[in-house]
């Protein structure tokens, strides 16, 4: 067994993870390449198989956020989730003593009991509690969409986390540049949302009210 670098040769490999996760509708083979190219993604490799991935990304505000960390179903039950965080965590560990990085932070399911319970022996605890809503629409839909921008973090109405899938970005000045690159902006009858360049699944008002949702939808 051995934690490495993700390598572009590993696609395979992590999307057979993917759809053996969430029902098939995991987004890592969606991702596998921006992935590639951020950097600090890894593979736990076990006899010539890839068995797990993990991956560190660098966020606004000198985050570490942890994500990505998964198990092949063949090979759960073994501690091989636990090895994959101790790893990630102690990446993270690196980065802070180089000065990278203040906070390691990361988001998971309310249900995902097992991720909590190892998250809360290493020192992690709850910041803050989100709620993803979904609802069936008008297919015959007749509105405009247009493709937007944001000037500035005074058009989001978010205090201190600002989510994007399955990410919450620190509401620092830098953040403006990170949305722009990471997501798709767009208006509809005058209120604005954001939609994850890695996953068209989701998306999220820049501000939360029902007027201003209910224009979107």
């Amino acid at each position: 067994m051995r934690i490495r670098r993700a390598m572009p040769g590993d696609r395979k490999g992590i999307e057979e993870i993917a759809r053996l996760t969430w029902e098939g509708e995991d987004y890592l083979g969606r991702v596998f390449d921006s992935w590639l190219e951020d950097g600090h993604f890894y593979v736990l490799e076990m006899d010539g198989k890839i068995a797990g991935t993990v991956k560190l990304t660098l966020l606004p505000g000198k985050v570490g956020w942890l994500e990505g960390l998964r198990v092949h179903p063949d090979f759960r039950n073994r501690g091989l989730g636990r090895r994959l965080h101790d790893f990630i965590v102690g990446k993270g560990r690196e980065l802070a003593m180089r000065g990278y990085i203040y906070s390691l932070e990361f988001a998971t399911y309310y249900l995902n009991g097992a991720s909590i319970e190892m998250a809360r022996k290493d020192g992690f605890k709850v910041v803050k509690r989100y709620y993803l809503l979904g609802m069936e629409t008008n297919e015959n839909y007749a509105g405009e969409i247009a493709r937007s921008n944001i000037s500035s973090l005074e058009e989001l109405g978010y205090d201190d986390y600002i989510p994007l899938g399955w990410k919450f970005i620190r509401r620092v000045p830098e953040s403006v540049e990170y949305l722009r690159r990471k997501s798709h902006i767009y208006e509809c009858s005058g209120a604005k949302f954001l939609v994850p360049v890695d996953s068209e699944s989701s998306f999220v008002p820049f501000r939360i009210s029902r007027d201003y949702v209910e224009k979107i939808l």
